[in-house]
């Protein structure tokens, strides 16, 4: 499915970058952070969910990429973030790039996400 990211930390985040939404066939495709609960303990970044339209009925959720954390940095130096979502030419697919330059395709149906360029 994906490939482990690289460590990288840095002393100061400046936060997210804005992605805007990607629509296809009546479904917006967003970057999503899971709840700490959610998680329960795992990543919370790296996650690609698909919403009914406007509104905010998900239809699924996938984990584009792992983040390896290291247990001795703030797990908020260690994110990794999505930089840009395009749909790919003929619809089927979402492309994500992301922070540390990996690049994926994730379905639209979002079955599966694979690792496209390290």
């Amino acid at each position: 499915m994906s490939q482990e990211l690289p460590l990288r930390a840095s002393a100061k985040r400046d936060g997210a970058p804005k992605v805007p939404a990607v629509r296809a066939a009546g479904i917006r495709f967003e970057q999503t952070r899971l709840s700490r609960k959610e998680a329960d303990g795992a990543q919370r970044l790296g996650y690609l969910a698909a919403y009914k339209g406007e509104t905010d009925e998900l239809l699924w959720r996938v984990r584009v990429y792992d983040i390896r954390y290291n247990p001795d940095l703030e797990d908020d130096v260690q994110d990794v973030f999505f930089t840009a979502m395009t749909l790919s030419p003929d619809g089927h697919q979402i492309f994500v790039d992301n922070e540390v330059g990996g690049r994926y395709a994730v379905d639209i149906d979002g079955d599966h996400a694979v690792h496209v360029r390290p």
